[in-house]
């Protein structure tokens, strides 16, 4: 590499044989809040809100010898002969230039299941749906959307694959072993589907559609799903700089979420809150000198103890994951099947809870009030949690064994 002075230019400087002509184009931002198009005008000859500098590092990796364009869509288009001139484009943007493929959840139940129940939904890639009426779980227009909505299916109009729309529900049993059940009943949706991490749900007016196109199209302005269960979805950084921060660089070895945040925060600044966390303190990252004496006097057992706590009280933890297989195969199975699943989930439930609630106690006491945690409280807390993770992951196996055990009979018996 070859620098030339401050705003020079940093081109490869290593000889090469060919000679190649690159256009770096970087697409055209679709209006939207984020993009801050109502401030331009404020701005004499303001027309895009950040420079693309992706493209412009990958542009300073080529040879010193290579022709580079680099055009801005934001600021005009590139044209037809810019593209025959090419002999490579590089293409670069964010999800807010990409289109999302939009599902019309209502239609889709009209046109393929023939289900035309009146609900509401919240948009998102997991809509929580709430069925007009409040019905209870167990009510037959409940059981049966839940069944319809396992059943759907579309064609990728980006692939051209077959998708099912449904990857796993959640009734309002498991709604509540996952944190989102509130104080509220009337803001407790009748289930959730955690749909393909690729399709924005949301309800839409007409009846069947026509052409699936009518259901499932790609929407021309952004693509911002959350919500879901998946990795792409749910894993996202946190960083962490200041006085009393270890300097590790990037470090995944830790689970943590949200909840993390603010007792992390105020065990680095020597406060406290009037209440308890539900997180716990991210001490793997704190510099000893820096963590409370709490911590710092039995920091091996805090931490084998948080670690146990996220797996199991974190919706996306061991025991989360598990039960949300557990109650998807148990509400899309018969009726039987799901009534033994619902007197099964609440005592799960109800010991989780006690079970956590005795963790952060020891958790937070360590934290904010000088009390270690001590090996015996770490080995018994600690066991009742792992043995209970192990209960709710042997369910979802068990139902996964049964159920490869029931497909085997159908094919023992086609034969």
């Amino acid at each position: 590499m070859r620098t030339r002075g401050w705003g020079g230019r940093v081109r490869y400087s290593i000889p090469v044989k060919n000679r190649r002509r690159v256009l770096c184009v970087f697409p055209h931002y679709t209006p939207s809040f984020g993009t801050f198009n109502h401030a331009y005008r404020l701005m004499k000859g303001v027309r895009a809100f950040m420079p693309p500098q992706g493209l412009l590092l990958i542009a300073a990796y080529m040879p010193e010898g290579w022709p580079v364009r680099f055009i801005d869509e934001n600021i005009r288009k590139a044209t037809a002969a810019e593209f025959e001139w090419a002999d490579v484009v590089l293409v670069s943007g964010m999800h807010v230039q990409k289109g999302e493929i939009n599902a019309s959840l209502n239609r889709l139940l009209i046109t393929q299941r023939a289900n035309s129940t009146a609900f509401s939904v919240h948009s998102d890639d997991a809509p929580t749906v709430y069925i007009n009426g409040n019905p209870a779980p167990t009510d037959t227009v409940t059981r049966t959307m839940e069944h319809d909505l396992d059943a759907l299916v579309a064609t990728n109009p980006m692939t051209g694959n077959t998708d099912k729309l449904s990857k796993l529900l959640a009734d309002q049993a498991e709604m509540k072993l996952l944190h989102m059940v509130t104080a509220s009943p009337a803001r407790t949706p009748t289930l959730t589907m955690f749909g393909d991490e690729n399709y924005f749900f949301a309800n839409a007016n007409g009846g069947a559609c026509v052409n699936q196109s009518d259901c499932i199209f790609v929407g021309p302005n952004f693509a911002w799903n959350h919500g879901d269960f998946q990795r792409d979805i749910t894993r996202t950084w946190f960083a962490m700089v200041g006085p009393g921060v270890q300097r590790l660089g990037r470090h995944d070895a830790v689970f943590s979420d949200h909840t993390d945040v603010r007792p992390t925060m105020l065990a680095l600044l020597g406060l406290k809150d009037s209440y308890m966390h539900d997180g716990r303190v991210l001490s793997e990252w704190i510099a000893r000198t820096a963590l409370p004496s709490g911590i710092r006097q039995g920091q091996e057992n805090f931490v084998e103890l948080a670690e146990v706590y996220k797996q199991l009280n974190a919706p996306l933890g061991e025991l989360g994951r598990a039960s949300m297989v557990y109650a998807n195969r148990s509400i899309t199975d018969v009726d039987m099947a799901y009534a033994r699943y619902l007197s099964k989930i609440s005592d799960i439930t109800n010991r989780r809870n006690s079970l956590a609630s005795d963790i952060k106690t020891a958790l937070d006491a360590a934290a904010f009030g000088n009390r270690p945690v001590d090996e015996r409280s770490e080995d018994g807390l600690g066991h009742r949690a792992r043995a209970l993770i192990d209960q709710v992951k042997d369910l979802a196996e068990r139902d996964h064994r049964a159920e490869n055990h029931d497909h085997h009979d159908d094919h023992r018996a086609e034969n």
